[in-house]
Parts: structure tokens; sequence; C-alpha cells
């Protein structure tokens, strides 16, 4: 019979009656009618106190910083924690020293999600406390381990991973270090922004990972009972089995989803920089000329005086600061021209198209080419005040600014863009854009489109929009490596602001092949398709087992969905109709297909494609 527990039969206990004595110090007892009962329960405790609040637990952090609910957890809530790298050259890991029972076996498991490129999650026990100890790494692109210790991995959507390692202590404390690592390389540069998002930690002490225990403030304990609810196992017609989802119960040899992102919720990490139009630090030490100080001048024909930085010769002159500027990079300057009498004001260390020949308050962007600034004036007479300089990550034409966390278009100019230079996407991908509209002109839209590429490539025509937040799918045809927003005006078109943009590849791993027809968007599959194709992913089998494979079909109009590995044909052989769906497939090889064909014409969606094998077994009989 299963067990949770040290126990055994006591077939020398037979009677007349016909009853069967269990032995176990935890779980049975016997009667002599020959019914047996659950005497108590098994118990499971999560030793961590606060499971999803990860930076409360008294972890010491080592060039890292534990940010509270940065991103939404695999529960579809705000509670997942950033483990933060800093910006230094070195480990990036929190770790601490835990009082747990020598002699004793604990599994310990983290639901885990990369932050930034290659950044994945290792395990260490520095030597400390650990008999049977690990140095175990996973990779949170793949869903693959490698290392030392009893490592596990399940790939739970979304780009989420429940990621476990198992030891037996030596000593009555024991270390636990949680690395963030760039490629499995625990030493490197870290960049202040990426890192490692984590949820749910749990230490229970037990052999294997069981399921997530929440905890808030204090150690959780959580019951298993026994219910005799099965026609298995028979003893004179009473049953004993585990409730009826073994999976939760932790007590079955069940294996885990073989398809790699199920739910089609797995984005790359943002592909705008600075999507929220944030302005950087100031760059100039003395903004407003209160002093002769920081700035550095080409002539005594410039000089400080009066709170203004005075232009007096009409020559070639200027105000400059050397290493002040990084080249490439784009950048935001104001500035006030007072006392004006003659000429104009130009960049040193990057150019713009208007000339700054009046009095007023200028402001431009430009992309830098030295790394010195300098307000250069050509046979210029008059003074400066009020001079700041700060980073964007935008190009931007006139009409354009950068104000108040936004983009803001003033309606003046048509036709000149906002504009930013991407990292380079094949041909074939598809790309989840979003953006929210804002400060629309009373009585007009906002009237723009939107292209990648420099062929260019249209995500949309230009459509009038009112405030709100607006998302496209995008299948690139022939690549992408730069977003563009064009506005233009119209009767109805106007000012209006945007914020909030964001570019991120679906199915970033390539983990299905869409036949021709297929997309992804929205957390789903879509087939809209006029000849058979196909929906893939190839998958570890092993021959002769067979498999369920459920899914969930929805917004169907037309058609029919065929499962099948490499042509074997599942049963039932076709869908056609919405709802959750379960067929099996018994494989023939060690590897196969899983093609889901829209047969002829189709018209339907599919979400939650799981595959496990079919056969399961308790593990104690």
């Amino acid at each position: 019979m299963p067990r949770l527990g040290l126990g055994s039969i006591d077939l020398s206990a037979i009677g007349v009656g016909g009853a069967v004595t269990g032995i176990d110090d935890f779980f049975f007892e016997s009667f002599s009618a020959g019914q047996m009962h659950p005497m108590l329960t098994t118990s499971r405790t999560n030793l961590i106190e606060h499971s999803e609040d990860i930076g409360s637990n008294g972890f010491s952090p080592v060039g890292t910083t534990v940010v509270a609910d940065q991103t939404t957890s695999p529960d579809g809530t705000q509670t997942a924690d950033l483990l933060k790298e800093d910006n230094s050259s070195g480990s990036h890991f929190m770790f601490k020293d835990f009082n747990l029972s020598s002699g004793k076996t604990y599994t310990i498991s983290v639901f885990a999600k990369s932050n930034g490129a290659n950044r994945h999650l290792k395990y260490g026990d520095g030597g400390v406390g650990w008999s049977s100890g690990f140095n175990a790494f996973f990779d949170l692109t793949n869903g693959t381990t490698s290392g030392s210790g009893t490592v596990a991995i399940d790939d739970v959507g979304n780009g989420w991973f429940r990621c476990s390692v198992t030891g037996t202590t030596s000593a009555t404390t024991s270390r636990l270090i949680i690395y963030s690592t760039l490629s499995g390389t625990t030493g490197y540069q870290g960049d202040n922004s990426s890192g490692i998002f984590l949820y749910g930690l749990q230490i229970e002490e037990d052999g294997f990972v069981s399921a997530y225990i929440p905890t808030s403030g204090s150690t959780v304990t959580v019951p298993t009972t026994l219910n005799d609810t099965s026609d298995v196992w028979d003893f004179d017609g009473t049953d004993i089995m585990i409730a009826e989802d073994p999976e939760d119960e932790g007590f079955w040899e069940r294996g885990s989803n073989l398809v790699l992102n199920h739910d089609f919720g797995d984005l790359s990490s943002e592909l705008v920089t600075n999507g929220t139009f944030d302005l950087g630090s100031e760059l100039i030490d003395n903004v407003d000329f209160s002093s002769d100080t920081w700035w550095q001048k080409s002539s005594a024909n410039v000089n400080i005086s009066n709170g203004k930085g005075n232009y007096t010769a009409g020559t070639t002159e200027y105000f400059y600061k050397s290493n002040t500027l990084e080249i490439g990079k784009r950048y935001k300057v104001v500035f006030e021209i007072t006392d004006y009498t003659t000429g104009y004001l130009s960049a040193f260390g990057g150019n713009w198209s208007s000339p700054a020949d009046e009095a007023g308050t200028f402001e431009i962007y430009f992309k830098c080419v030295d790394t010195s600034f300098g307000l250069v004036g050509n046979s210029f007479v008059g003074s400066i005040d009020n001079v700041s300089v700060k980073q964007v990550d935008w190009d931007l034409e006139s009409s354009w600014g950068i104000s108040g966390g936004k983009a803001n278009y003033d309606a003046v100019v048509q036709g000149h863009y906002l504009k930013q230079t991407l990292s380079s996407i094949s041909a074939g991908e598809t790309v989840k854009i979003q953006f929210d509209i804002s400060d629309v002109a009373a009585g007009k839209t906002a009237f723009l489109k939107l292209e990648i590429d420099g062929s260019p490539e249209t995500v949309f025509t230009y459509t009038h929009f009112s405030a709100g937040t607006y998302t496209y799918y995008h299948k690139i045809t022939s690549g992408l490596d730069r977003l563009n927003f064009v506005p233009a005006t119209s009767s109805t078109g106007g000012a209006f602001s945007i914020d909030n943009v964001t570019v991120k590849q679906v199915d970033p791993n390539d983990r299905w092949n869409l036949g021709t027809g297929w997309t992804i968007s929205d957390g789903k599959a879509h087939a809209d398709t006029s000849s058979t194709a196909a929906l893939s992913q190839t998958i570890s089998t092993g021959a002769g087992n067979t498999y369920e494979v459920t899914f969930t079909v929805s917004n169907f109009t037309t058609g029919v969905l065929q499962p099948q590995f490499d042509g074997i044909l599942a049963s039932p052989t076709q869908i056609n109709s919405n709802g959750t769906h379960t067929v099996k497939i018994t494989a023939l090889g060690s590897s196969h297909g899983l093609l889901l064909y829209a047969i002829g014409t189709s018209e339907f969606s599919i979400d939650n494609v799981t595959i496990k094998e079919y056969a399961i077994k308790p593990k104690d009989i």
C-alpha cells in the first residue's frame, strides 16, 4: 500500500475476521472488522518565515540588494522580489546561516525568473554545515541544470522555473547562498539593474520538493491526510489511497510538464531603454553660474559674473567642460540666453539643427559626438544662464520634447519622429509593443503611425488615438532594429504625450515553431489558416510510454485541431469545439515532435498545453 511515513503491514496479525494490522508510526490503526483508517496525518513545514518577502529573512547581501514586489509572481500577483546586482565587478549573491537539525535531509526550493541578459540562478553551500553539499546551477532560459547536488527544475510558465536542491546537514548551522550569475559565471561586472526575480522560498525537511507553502512572518506547517477513496487496493472491501489530487500531495512518481512555454506567455527582457522617459541625473555642477567654478573657458573673452556666463568679444569663444558626455548617447540641453546682442550659440559635443540666436529659453536634443560639452559662441555677444544637461535614450526631432516622465508632441511640425534604435530581431519573430497615450489636446486626437526597421515596416498606419493604453502584436517581416513614432496633424489630430513604451519578443527562446497562419499573442496561439499547418515543438519521450496531452481551445469558429507525435495520431484524433481537452498518444521513440495541426481552413485559439506521462504509480507499495 502507499504510505506517507515509516510503516509496514503485519501479516501475522490476520485473524478470523480477515483483519490486517497496519503498523505505522504516523497514520494507521486497525480494527477486527478488517478496516483500516488514518490515525494521524503527516505534515510538511516551510522553515522560511517570509516566503514571499525574501528580503525580510535576514540574508546578508554581497554585491546585491533585494527589492520587493518588482514583477508578477507565478500566482499572478505583484509579489515577486528582485535580487538586483550592483555595478561592482565580482560575485553577486546573498547568504544566510540557518539553524537546522544535524544529520537530516532538507530540500530548498524557490521560483526564479531571469531579469536581464543571461542572468541565471545558482545555489551554493559555502562548505558550511552540509555533509552532502551542493553547487547547483539553473539555466533560467532553457530550463536545464548542472553542477553538484540533487537538483530539479520545473517550468511553471511565463519564464518562471521552480528550482530545488536537496542535501544532508552535518551540523546545526548550515549555509545557503543564492547567486545571480551571468551565463553561469558568478564573477562578472554588474549593471545595477539586472538580476533574478525570486518568489516562494521554501526549506523543508524531506528528500524531495513538495507543494509550495506560503508563509508571512512565521514558519507554516500543512497536514497531508489519507483518504479511503479508491478501488485499487482492497482489504476485505476497504481501500486506502492518497487524496484525490496526488500531485499536490507530492507523493507520486509523475512526470512534470514536458512542454516549454506551455502557456505562450514567455516574453524577452525589455528591448526599449527608458520607456518611461525618465531623465538622467544633472551633468552640470554649476547650472546657474553662481560662482566662477567648474566651467572651463576658451579665453578671457568669456567670463562669469553676476550669476551669468558672458560672451564679450563677438568671436568664436565657448564655455565647456571636458569628460562630461558619452559618445553615441543622446542628451537634453536646456539653457537661457539673456542680454542678447548678436550671433548665435551651437553645441560643443553634439549638433542641433536650429540656431540659438535670440533671447529666450532653449530646449535642444542632440546625439553626442565628443566627450566634452560646451556652448560655442559664433560671433555671439550675450549671456547664458541656467544651463542643464541630462541624458535621454531617445532620438527626437523638433516638436518633440521630454518632461514630466513623458515624450510630448506639440503638433507644430508634422512628420517629425520620436525614435529609438533597438537590438536587432530577425524576420519571422513576433514582438509585443505597448504604449500609453495621454494629455491629448481638447477636442483632438493623437494622430500617428508606428514603424520599425528602415524599410520602413509599418506596425500600424496613421491612426487616431484617444487617451489610453494600446497593445500591438507584430510579426516581423524584414527585421527589427528601431522603433519610430511618427505623428501628423489633421482636422482632429493635435498635441499629445506618449509614456510607458515597451517592446518584448514573444516566445524569445523559439520554443514553438509556427506554421503558416499560426501566431502567438495575448498568451495564446492562434490558428487562422487556409490550408493545413502545424504548431509544433520537439519533446523528449520514452519509447512505448503513453502520454496525456491537455490543452484549452477557445474562440473556435471553424476547422479541426489534430494533435499527434510525428504522425502518431492521438485518441481522440480530432477536436472541433471550445473547452479543455485531453487526448492520449503512445510514443515510439525517445524524441518526438508534438504537432498540433490546424486542418484545412481553421480559426481558433489554443492555450495551456501540457504533456505528462500517463502511466502513474505510487512511490511506495
